[in-house]
């Protein structure tokens, strides 16, 4: 009796170790994301700095360095100015191949011209997205505040977007300068300046976080507003804005994550061992009587 005792300790400590290492795990995996990347295509930003931003945002695709190139992104890219239309309707990037199809057809892009509608590219971002990934994000380039005749369309447009299930909306915001006092069009009267719209009433989840200076970069959280100086300099950091919106930092983001591998600690490596030790132990006895 006493021997069966001691078996049936030696069996429960070995499964509570086991428990415990499995309820302990030491991977990171990237979620998979459906992004929306809206881009001005305004009659203000000059054709050759057009083509420089088609040029930076391509590059970045195509570089494992700066986008998931294994399945987990699919990307739908608008070109807004007056109206709104889709570039890249829903493209999952499954393999460097696509991110280089993908890349072409930015680089082939038209510019509309116009002037800036951001509520048409947002309604046009919430009509496109499948809704079937782990998270839904946008991220809008712009170099000017809204100038349609309402100058608040835009504030309905982003309620719709969150409404229908987008978790994130970043900016970047090319050629602002933080202390110019930007007012969005003649027929606006509230003094609002565009930096105040875009951090107040685009980026999401609110407040907005502004980053205007290296060192607050990458920012504190989602729901971001990002000035840069000039295209080139958006075009020089397109590849860090990917990975702070895919994976919420600037780590590595070449290689697809593996599934969680449970590891132990070293303690429950030393308690499974012992009771290993211990089974073993007794066996031998029971032989010897």
């Amino acid at each position: 009796m006493k021997h069966r005792f001691f078996v049936a300790i030696l069996i429960v400590a070995l499964l509570s170790t086991l428990l415990l290492a499995g309820s302990v795990v030491h991977a990171q995996s990237e979620d998979s994301v459906e992004l929306a990347f809206l881009v001005d295509g305004s009659s203000s930003i000059a054709g050759d700095d057009f083509t420089i931003m088609k040029n930076g945002i391509a590059d970045a695709l195509e570089n494992d360095q700066c986008v998931f190139h294994d399945g987990r992104l699919e990307l739908t890219v608008i070109q807004f100015a007056s109206t709104a239309r889709v570039e890249v309707d829903k493209a999952q990037i499954n393999s460097s191949g696509d991110a280089v199809a993908i890349a072409n057809a930015i680089r082939n892009m038209g510019q509309l011209g116009g002037s800036t509608n951001y509520a048409d590219a947002f309604d046009l971002a919430t009509n496109t997205i499948r809704f079937q990934k782990q998270r839904q994000l946008i991220n809008i380039t712009t170099d000017g505040a809204p100038n349609t005749p309402d100058s608040f369309a835009h504030i309905a447009a982003v309620q719709r977007a969150i409404a229908a299930g987008f978790d994130e909306i970043d900016v970047e915001a090319i050629g602002f300068a933080f202390t110019r006092s930007e007012v969005v069009s003649a027929a606006d009267t509230s003094g609002r300046d565009a930096i105040s719209i875009l951090r107040d009433e685009i980026a999401y989840p609110q407040p907005g976080i502004l980053v205007t200076t290296p060192d607050q970069w990458p920012p504190a959280g989602p729901g971001w507003v990002r000035t840069v100086a000039s295209i080139q300099e958006f075009a020089a950091t397109v590849c860090q804005k990917f990975r702070v919106v895919l994976v919420g930092g600037e780590g590595e983001i070449a290689s697809p994550t593996p599934a969680p591998v449970q590891v132990p600690e070293p303690i429950t490596v030393v308690l499974f061992g012992t009771g290993l030790a211990g089974i073993a132990g007794y066996a031998r006895s029971r032989r010897k009587r």
